[in-house]
């Protein structure tokens, strides 16, 4: 897909220069994304899509959680980072071929 025609399947929804009040899906606008298989699978599910496996091994990435030391011992803050830790701890994953939603 050239920049031209990237740029109309992302123009609002609306037309005549109107924004439109939700952003297009990347099935609504013929795309292709990478997302991780925690992501991807629910969306696929909810939006009817197919899922395909890179043709690459992506990289494996950290997340890191980084605070000031003076918020270390903050009720608020080490609750915030509890929840964060809680939702993106994923555990292991089985990836089959084909990908299922």
């Amino acid at each position: 897909m050239d920049a031209a025609s990237a740029a109309r399947s992302l123009a609002p929804l609306s037309g005549r220069g109107k924004r439109s009040k939700r952003p297009r899906t990347a099935a609504e606008a013929g795309l292709l994304g990478s997302l991780p298989i925690h992501f991807a699978r629910p969306a696929a599910r909810l939006l009817d899509l197919d899922l395909y496996l890179p043709p690459y091994d992506p990289p494996i990435l950290d997340v890191v959680l980084f605070w000031h030391r003076r918020v270390d011992g903050n009720a608020a803050n080490a609750w915030l980072r509890h929840h964060i830790k809680r939702v993106l701890d994923f555990g292991p994953v089985e990836v089959t071929v084909p990908l299922v939603p």
